[in-house]
């Protein structure tokens, strides 16, 4: 079995999600799964190295570094999703694709790629949102409904 991971909230000092993302990574390593594919921001500062279950791992844990940079919400990061991520994802050719930050599902991606997708916070659709202007909540919302319909399974923490 082959797991593609959305891992782009991982950096140098990860708190929450990007921690979150490393405990997944781990204990899915413990796992007997042939490959781990981790996409990762191009400019990922965070030490695999270091974190002793990653180095003993390492030919089956397939980091790749090819996202822009980390945004919640934004155009690029939709555009690259849509466009980009796909190719990524499929060159790969695995089981499963996970998007671990509550969407980053392609719309087109092969239907025989299974789909987990964890929503951990949906305060952008509350009138409590910050940060975020009429577009980019327009934005978030097509990025959400595409991730909804497109997954297989939904984790809700």
């Amino acid at each position: 079995m082959k797991i593609f991971i959305d891992g782009r909230t991982i950096k140098k000092n990860p708190g929450g999600l990007g921690l979150w993302n490393i405990r997944l990574v781990e204990g899915l390593l413990q796992k007997k799964i042939d490959k781990i594919f981790l996409l990762l921001t191009k400019d990922c500062n965070y030490s695999f190295k270091e974190n002793a279950i990653f180095a003993k791992s390492s030919s089956r844990l397939i980091l790749i570094r090819q996202s822009p940079p980390y945004k919640f919400v934004d155009l690029n990061r939709f555009l690259f999703e849509q466009l980009e991520l796909k190719k990524i994802i499929e060159s790969t050719k695995p089981d499963i694709y996970h998007a671990t930050d509550s969407f980053g599902v392609p719309f087109s991606l092969n239907n025989k790629i299974r789909i987990i997708l964890t929503v951990h916070d949906l305060i952008p659709l509350t009138t409590y949102r910050e940060f975020m202007n009429s577009f980019l909540y327009w934005l978030y919302r097509q990025s959400l409904s595409i991730a909804i319909k497109k997954a297989n399974m939904i984790v809700a923490i």
